[in-house]
């Protein structure tokens, strides 16, 4: 398995820049994640909470840092031209999230190769095919169809698309589903005030709470289909005490099958993989040094 190698945040910017170079892509092309480059070489001292730059600083952490685990564990899929169209559309879209009220090409392409890092960093061989991504589970071809919902009220009708997704390429397999847009539409920053944890622990409970008055609809409609079960990813940029910009992600996986044995455990045993190759500075992996230098205390 790879690891992420511990850069500053300027190394980071440097790195994920220099590797879409190297696939071809200019530096034009390459705008959201150059122009982010440039916010961390123009800081002299600190970038503080009201420099109009501030946002752009934060949400350059998750984006570098998503692009900078893609890059670290590239696998056989990396040379495919499914790969190549990705990466192409991934430096689309703005720096900031909410201005893409509508189509978000980029991140949507962006949340895809993290669920193909995450696979390939577990151990599962993906590869990118219907109905998004493909990898093995238990000897067997198992399916990932990746959905990113801005309005929680179209929850059901992107899943319902992802379930004839799965009808069509035949497979068995999970939905996953990037709730970060519609929970947080304005892209707004909350601050940790106390530890990692103990926000990560309030977040969990929040999607619980958010998931669970829909499950026995969603389960009900798909039980009957391929779909084992949905993981609901969700990340965030916070604030912390020390006004350092901290990454952080959360998977809720919940299955569907209602009362199958063999599909129940096949759905664990996935999830169990999964959460293996997953990226999350707080959960153990090296995490971006803190630069001082970047973000000033108030």
């Amino acid at each position: 398995m790879t690891t992420r190698n511990k850069r500053t945040r300027q190394e980071l910017a440097d790195f994920v820049v220099g590797r879409l170079q190297s696939q071809g892509l200019d530096g034009r092309e390459c705008s959201r994640f150059s122009q982010v480059r440039r916010v961390y070489d123009r800081a002299e001292g600190f970038i503080a909470s009201d420099n109009p730059k501030f946002d752009e600083a934060l949400e350059g952490e998750r984006d570098l840092q998503t692009l900078g685990f893609v890059f670290d564990n590239l696998g056989p899929w990396s040379t495919s031209q499914e790969f190549q169209a990705l990466l192409s559309l991934c430096v689309k879209d703005g720096l900031l999230p909410k201005i893409e009220r509508g189509e978000s090409k980029g991140r949507d392409a962006q949340f895809h190769l993290q669920l193909v890092a995450t696979c390939q960093r577990a151990g599962l061989q993906p590869k990118l095919a219907e109905p998004d991504i493909v990898c093995r589970v238990d000897g067997a071809d198992f399916g990932i169809a990746a959905k990113r919902i801005k309005n929680i009220d179209r929850l059901r009708d992107r899943i319902n698309e992802a379930a004839d997704q799965f009808k069509r390429a035949r497979l068995a397999g999970v939905i996953a589903v990037d709730l970060t847009a519609a929970l947080n539409r304005e892209n707004l920053r909350p601050v940790a005030a106390g530890q990692a944890d103990q926000f990560m622990a309030h977040v969990a409970k929040t999607m619980v709470q958010l998931v669970k008055p829909r499950m026995q609809d969603l389960r009900r409609r798909l039980d009957p289909t391929r779909v084992r079960g949905i993981l609901f990813c969700n990340s965030f940029v916070v604030v912390g005490k020390t006004h350092e910009p901290e990454y952080l992600s959360h998977n809720l996986g919940v299955c569907t099958v209602i009362s199958n044995p063999d599909r129940i455990i096949h759905f664990h045993r996935f999830r169990r993989e999964f959460a293996r190759g997953t990226y999350n500075p707080q959960n153990g992996l090296p995490k971006v040094p803190r630069r001082r230098d970047l973000i000033q205390k108030k």
